[in-house]
């Protein structure tokens, strides 16, 4: 008898135990349907990560960001070729499409003053201007390609 009780105990805990996680399962694959569904609504297809390809698929934004005055463009991690990329793209948008005329990065006043005399009056090499700032995520082509693209087109 109490072998069979036990059993039916462990039956019975393993059919919770079981139940609780197919209720689980249940809710997380409703929570995903969720996201699913408003991803589906809300989420902005776009056609090119690199910048030079026209603002027609960004248009949406327009809407969403025409009385934003401060937009930060960050990345899941430094040294990211597509990241630095569209933040290219995205800062070509903002300022030739929203008119934007600030860019300010994650670094001392005092490290970019050397990049901001090239932005702005032509002085020095913006090579050394980059590498003389000391943080390496922004001493890169993408930096470089951003900055003379975007920024000195504006003048």
């Amino acid at each position: 008898m109490k072998i069979r009780t036990t059993i039916a105990f462990l039956l019975i805990i393993g059919l919770f135990l079981n139940f609780g996680q197919c209720y689980g399962q249940l809710i997380k694959d409703e929570e995903t349907k969720s996201v699913v569904s408003w991803l589906k609504k809300t989420a902005i297809p776009i056609n090119y990560v690199e910048a030079g390809h026209g603002f027609t698929d960004l248009q949406p934004l327009k809407k969403i960001l025409k009385d934003v005055k401060i937009i930060g463009l960050g990345e899941a991690s430094h040294g990211n070729r597509e990241f630095f990329q569209f933040k290219h793209r995205m800062l070509e948008f903002l300022v030739k499409e929203l008119g934007f005329t600030v860019f300010t990065i994650e670094s001392s006043y005092a490290a970019c003053q050397n990049i901001n005399d090239y932005i702005l009056n032509g002085k020095g090499d913006l090579a050394t201007s980059l590498a003389r700032q000391g943080y390496t995520p922004w001493d890169t082509e993408e930096m470089t390609e951003m900055i003379n693209s975007t920024l000195l087109n504006q003048k």
